[in-house]
């Protein structure tokens, strides 16, 4: 199943979307679909334009860390968002994204537990191994409409051997963690369904927030109660993580009981 290679026909008979990925674009080889997305934003293709490529030569993750994309193995999905939010809350679509991926997981693979470390890596509950990566960047389109590209990678059908030697210890797939093929056709299409979903909750906030959100959050939260450290732009703080609030920033307690909140960072578990 690993050349089961996505395109319109057979993902959109699997859509139970209004709008999330009605419009598509398939290619073989990209540099990075979040760069192409960006160029049919401008261009003017609606909401829910979802961009997918077999695979990828220079994508990217969370702090512009490199997103290995081999061929015929997995996913690599870019999807235009025009939100009905103000753009102060955009920060916010990374999370939801994460959360509509763990559904999706939950629902298709639920022999294999994940959680979610802050902000929207997904992880496999016992190991820590990374199973997705999720890079939402800010985009206008050529209405003058501030929106988002949501740029996901997930790891369906990959083996040890498809990862670069430096991740193999870090890294993982639906496969590895099952020993089963997936579909990649139909893991895009209720990811796409499950993201809809979460994306109309949180719309229908006001104003939008992760509030509604806060007991799945918590269910899934791999730093909860952990003694972690966050390193930002030089600074280096550790306390113990206690949640997140309602904006999605990560609530970090220190030894003297009092709360910092953190809006940006990478986030690591204090082993002594």
């Amino acid at each position: 199943m690993e050349h089961d290679m996505p395109n319109v026909s057979n993902v959109q008979g699997l859509l139970k979307t209004r709008e999330l990925g009605r419009t598509m674009v398939f290619e073989a080889c990209i540099d990075s679909t979040n760069r192409l997305a960006k160029v049919l934003a401008a261009d003017g293709r609606p909401h829910g334009t979802t961009i997918v490529a077999d695979s990828q030569t220079a994508g990217r993750g969370r702090l512009d860390h490199r997103w290995s994309s081999p061929a015929g193995k997995n996913l690599y999905v870019s999807i235009l968002l025009k939100p009905k939010a103000s753009s102060e809350s955009f920060p916010q679509i990374p999370l939801l994204c994460a959360l509509a991926l763990r559904r999706t997981l939950a629902e298709l693979a639920p022999q294999m537990p994940m959680g979610i470390k802050w902000p929207n890596d997904l992880q496999t509950r016992e190991t820590r191994r990374k199973l997705s990566g999720i890079l939402c960047e800010g985009v206008f389109f050529n209405q003058g409409e501030h929106g988002v590209v949501a740029g996901i990678g997930i790891n369906v059908n990959a083996t040890e051997s498809d990862f670069p030697a430096e991740l193999r210890t870090y890294a993982t797939s639906m496969k590895m963690e099952t020993g089963t093929d997936f579909s990649r056709s139909l893991v895009l299409a209720e990811f796409l369904g499950h993201f809809e979903k979460v994306l109309d909750a949180w719309e229908a906030s006001n104003p939008p927030s992760l509030e509604r959100f806060s007991s799945e959050w918590r269910d899934a939260d791999l730093l909860y109660g952990r003694q972690i450290a966050i390193d930002q732009d030089g600074r280096h703080q550790e306390g113990r993580a206690v949640g997140i609030d309602a904006k999605g920033h990560l609530l970090l307690e220190d030894a003297s009981g009092s709360i910092s909140i953190i809006h940006a960072g990478d986030a690591h578990i204090v082993r002594r």
